[in-house]
């Protein structure tokens, strides 16, 4: 059995060095008339950056729980998941070696806002499909892939 005391407090590449980062968020959606929403965090960069709230992986946490802490973490929302939308991978240079990052993502239905957003944002925004769409496919990322995931999940086609 693995002793978890051997390993840092958080699954980190960034902040801890470990080769790999293991990292859970979600899109965080409401149905507002006939149409869903879906909320994005946002960096005030020269433009603009848009996001999904994620983030790293505590020891003592599922991956479910990591998902609902760190979206209510980044956002401020109070979620409910509903379904798992599936994971990316990549490598990056931390501290001089390679680290492996895996970013699970849940589809997460909007409760209730009940705090702040963290200080590594700078707002939040509600937008249709198509904006949400636009607005993260500009980002390296591409996390539109899962807004896309999570559409068809809610609309019923998942293939």
């Amino acid at each position: 059995m693995t002793k978890l005391a051997n390993y840092p407090k958080q699954y980190s590449g960034k902040h801890n060095p470990v080769p790999y980062a293991i990292c859970a968020g979600g899109v965080v959606y409401r149905k507002s008339g006939s149409v869903y929403q879906y909320l994005l965090l946002v960096r005030n960069d020269n433009p603009n950056t848009y996001h999904l709230p994620k983030g790293t992986l505590h020891v003592d946490e599922t991956l479910e729980q990591c998902a609902l802490r760190e979206i209510q973490e980044e956002s401020g929302a109070k979620t409910a998941l509903t379904t798992y939308l599936g994971a990316t991978n990549r490598q990056f240079i931390s501290h001089g070696k390679y680290c492996d990052k895996s970013v699970h993502y849940y589809a997460a239905e909007y409760i209730d806002t009940v705090g702040d957003i963290d200080t590594e944002h700078d707002g939040t925004v509600w937008c249709t499909y198509a904006e949400a769409v636009t607005k993260l496919a500009t980002h390296k990322k591409q996390e539109q892939v899962f807004i896309e995931r999570c559409d068809a999940f809610l609309h019923n086609s998942i293939s």
